[in-house]
């Protein structure tokens, strides 16, 4: 299972607003900003980063493909977004009481 989490950057001086996609524990290398696509919301640019990290990095599902990555969801908390990769392995059941 994988996970990637994004995150606002507001402008600087020097630099216009960006979004990072930080994927695991960010290790080199698995990190990408990229600068607000002002076209997009918030959201939306959101989204964008964390596909463009996915991309980068090969996490894409393409079952024609024999990809093992399942689909992804992601949503809004705190500020930032938290993405995850589904496999099936990982499904959460219901706890026997």
């Amino acid at each position: 299972m994988q996970t990637i989490r994004t995150k606002f950057f507001g402008p600087t001086n020097r630099k216009d607003s960006r979004y990072k996609a930080i994927a695991g524990n960010g290790e080199k290398g698995f990190t990408l900003t990229v600068n607000s696509d002002h076209r997009l919301n918030n959201e939306q640019n959101h989204y964008r980063v964390a596909a463009m990290l996915i991309e980068k990095l090969g996490w894409f599902h393409d079952a024609k493909r024999g990809d093992t990555y399942g689909e992804w969801f992601g949503g809004g908390i705190d500020g930032e977004y938290i993405f995850v990769c589904t496999v099936e392995y990982a499904k959460v059941q219901k706890a026997v009481l």
